[in-house]
């Protein structure tokens, strides 16, 4: 008996800025040639959303505090540009920045959220 191992060799390629892989090289190319945002905030930085969100038990809060990690650069999706409404048609790279903003008054748990630079303002000073 004779044994017959098959191998696919699969290129892809990879965008520089955001290291996502692309299929064809146009895309890659494409990809790399949009621009990545300029960062307004950094690690530490204290923020607010001007969006609210519902946390798991029911609870409706704004996220307020500081920042604790800076996620990207990331592509720009349809979902991002939808529900974030942003003015750009869905080409560049942008950065999320996860929030910490304490704990929620009906059970008690730490909450963080992730959001883009275009939700997020300084907060005022305490």
């Amino acid at each position: 008996m004779k044994k017959i191992v098959k191998t696919i060799v699969q290129v892809t390629y990879q965008c520089k800025r955001c290291r996502r892989t692309y299929t064809n090289k146009k895309d890659a190319l494409e990809c790399e040639r949009w621009g990545v945002e300029k960062r307004p905030f950094k690690v530490g930085d204290r923020v607010r959303a001007t969006q609210g969100r519902t946390h798991w038990c029911g609870c409706p809060y704004v996220c307020e505090g500081r920042i604790k990690k800076i996620v990207g650069p990331l592509p720009f999706t349809i979902e991002v540009v939808v529900s974030y409404g942003t003015s750009q048609d869905g080409k560049g790279h942008y950065y999320l920045y996860e929030i910490s903003s304490g704990r929620c008054p009906k059970c008690k748990e730490r909450r963080s959220a992730q959001y883009p630079s275009r939700v997020l303002k300084p907060a005022p000073k305490r």
